[in-house]
């Protein structure tokens, strides 16, 4: 990746070797949520304006690139804004695949802080290498969707929504499987004496009890970006189906084909694992 410092002479671009494997993306939606008295979720989208982007970043630097990048940081970038480009040309997705700049002419080039730069120092008795720890926050633009690809199938999961007729097919089965978290509609307390007194709060519910569910879906570039495109731009805190064969347990022990659901989190974390490899965290609930 290349960093420059805007409307400066001082320094010219410089390169320095992209992050490694398992750099993580933070994409924060600015979501209000409230619990319904049927025990669903609600949530309020404040609007893709108030996003924020920000990503952790691990990189071993030869020492003369090393020197240069700490020179930039001292000297122009201590909560300055910089510029960094040719990312995705070289391999490096700073705000996932699925994010351009708004610059038409230089969709790749992104307005960054460097933040949290932590030297941790050589990484061998010979002093080769430095590894350099960091984060980069996207100073906000209006950002625009990475054009689809043609994805190839991984699995029989898919993901689907009537906003913007939505259809992600091909998605893997998340190797973990999926962690529910289901709330009873049922409080009890013991009394002295013995005594237990219960209040069942399904009679108000009408058996609905908050459900919610996480989960990792491994995907290939395309892919992630199909879901990150669709989540970000069009889904937002609405509704979406995850499809699946029997034998799939979205929420525990209930068992159906198509679960409706909706984001459960303010925050999509992705990370870029290996060569056309991305993880993405999800936590939904019930819609």
């Amino acid at each position: 990746m290349k960093l420059t410092i805007p409307n400066s002479s001082a320094m010219l671009p410089f390169t320095v070797p992209n992050p490694d494997f398992g750099y993580e993306t933070t994409i924060k939606m600015p979501f209000h949520f409230s619990k319904l008295g049927n025990g669903k979720i609600s949530a309020y989208d404040e609007g893709i304006e108030f996003d924020s982007y920000s990503v952790k970043c691990s990189s071993v630097m030869p020492i003369g690139k090393f020197n240069e990048f700490y020179a930039t940081y001292d000297i122009w970038g201590r909560g300055s804004e910089l510029v960094v480009e040719e990312c995705h040309a070289t391999g490096f997705y700073p705000f996932s695949p699925a994010i351009l700049s708004s610059d038409a002419a230089h969709s790749d080039r992104y307005r960054i802080i460097l933040a949290n730069n932590d030297d941790k120092g050589p990484v061998d008795l010979l002093a080769k290498g430095f590894r350099v720890n960091f984060d980069m926050l996207l100073v906000y633009e209006e950002l625009v969707s990475a054009e689809s690809q043609v994805a190839r199938s991984e699995g029989s999961m898919a993901l689907s929504a009537s906003v913007g007729s939505i259809s992600i097919n091909g998605v893997r089965y998340p190797i973990n499987g999926f962690s529910p978290s289901v709330g009873y509609n049922v409080y009890s307390r013991q009394m002295l004496g013995g005594r237990v007194e219960t209040v069942n709060y399904d009679y108000y519910r009408r058996g609905r009890e908050p459900k919610n569910s996480s989960f990792t879906i491994t995907a290939n570039q395309a892919t992630a970006t199909d879901i990150i495109k669709a989540l970000v731009f069009s889904i937002r805190s609405g509704k979406f189906t995850i499809s699946a064969p029997r034998g799939y347990y979205l929420f525990g022990s209930r068992r159906t084909e198509e679960y409706d659901v909706r984001l459960n989190s303010t925050e999509l974390k992705v990370r870029h694992t290996r060569f056309d490899e991305f993880e993405i965290n999800l936590n939904v609930a019930v819609a």
